[in-house]
């Protein structure tokens, strides 16, 4: 019941001060009513990682699922820390999942995601939206992406001298 700032600040740095099994149903409650903004980490980010801390396979089931929807708005950094290993069979989720972002911020949230989850068969969805001359933020997720997989046409947008100066394009390199 208490407002969501408060939340977060609790879970976040007092966690130790009210830790405990009892606690499981109210992360529940916190988790399912969130709605965030994926810009910043809030209160359902907090529930999730605490969730996952007390029961690791119900917080990977539940990440997963937000990796897939984007439901409840978690923020990339959140999702892209709860899961160690790799993920399977993402790839038509996520490309779903970008295709129907409606703003620069859930695009730049799911080329997150699919640079850190992301197989080799998203490569074509990346290199379009990369010679789209994307924002700075979303071009830095897929540059990530593009190291990984297809490393010479990254490479080639770091240096020095590579022309920036085109409408809409990031000035800087991005990193």
């Amino acid at each position: 019941a208490l407002p969501r700032p408060t939340q977060a600040w609790l879970l976040g740095h007092r966690w130790s001060s009210i830790a405990g099994s009892w606690i499981q149903p109210a992360l529940e409650a916190v988790y399912d009513r969130w709605r965030g903004a994926s810009r910043f980490p809030g209160a359902g980010d907090a529930a999730l990682r605490r969730l996952a801390e007390m029961d690791p396979a119900r917080g990977r089931a539940l990440a997963i699922d937000e990796i897939r929807t984007g439901a409840r708005g978690l923020a990339p950094e959140t999702l892209t820390s709860l899961l160690g290993e790799s993920v399977p069979d993402l790839d038509e989720a996520l490309r779903q999942r970008y295709r129907a972002a409606r703003t620069e911020e859930s695009q730049w949230a799911t080329m997150e995601l699919i640079a850190r989850y992301g197989s080799a068969r998203l490569l074509p969805l990346v290199r379009v939206e990369i010679d789209r001359d994307p924002s700075c933020p979303l071009e830095a997720a897929a540059l990530a992406y593009l190291l990984e997989h297809d490393p010479p046409p990254a490479l080639r947008r770091l240096q020095p001298g590579f022309d920036r100066h085109r409408s809409g394009m990031c000035v800087v390199p991005p990193w």
